[in-house]
């Protein structure tokens, strides 16, 4: 069975890089901080497997006004996971 297809591992995908990938929430902060400083007001940033939507959320950089003056566009292909997640 194609993992995309159990609807058990979809509900869990958004947790997976937090639970496997060490430093994860920090590495996001980091990106994100990074991008806030040197990113122009009119940068278009394009996230590459998007998933669960975790890089697009930046929920850590609410402080600055980077999202709010940058263009996000995201790209998932595996779409059974991007139609299910939150």
């Amino acid at each position: 069975m194609d993992a995309f297809s159990d609807p058990q591992t979809v509900a869990r995908y958004v947790e997976n890089p937090q639970r496997l990938v060490p430093g994860y929430a920090d590495l996001q902060r980091m990106a994100g901080l990074l991008l806030a400083e040197r990113a122009p007001n009119d940068a278009q940033v394009l996230v590459l497997g998007a998933g669960g939507g975790l890089e697009l959320t930046m929920e850590d950089h609410s402080e600055s006004d980077f999202l709010s003056r940058v263009g996000i566009s995201a790209v998932e292909t595996a779409m059974p996971i991007a139609m299910n997640s939150n």
